[in-house]
């Protein structure tokens, strides 16, 4: 659930719930999210403004945790932004392939 759209009341939700201690909460989302026409250079600013915001944050690992696995489409989550996210995804599923071919060699002989 992107955390522009995160409206739940603290008293309704558990206190340790990661998305109530995040920095981002007291911050506009925009500087998270991407307009629509939004230039290469702009993007670049705002992404970079972004992680600054997210490297402060106390839930900044849940947080990219949590894009990882649901394979959040937008915004900059955790300090990483979407082709941060692309590349993070990309790598692993390359560091799998690889140690899938090294076992499979490793038992042959």
């Amino acid at each position: 659930m992107p955390l522009h759209n995160f409206t739940a009341v603290a008293s309704s939700l558990d206190e340790t719930d990661w998305r109530l201690r995040a920095r981002c909460r007291s911050e506009g989302m925009e500087v998270f999210f991407s307009p629509n026409g939004e230039s290469k250079s702009r993007r670049a600013e705002r992404e970079s403004a972004a992680k600054e915001i997210c490297g402060a944050c106390p839930v900044i690992d849940w947080c990219r945790d949590h894009a990882l696995t649901a394979n959040e489409p937008h915004g900059v989550w955790g300090g990483m932004s979407e082709a941060d996210r692309r590349k993070s995804l990309d790598l692993g599923r390359e560091m799998r392939a690889r140690s899938l071919h090294f076992l499979q060699r490793h038992r042959q002989n």
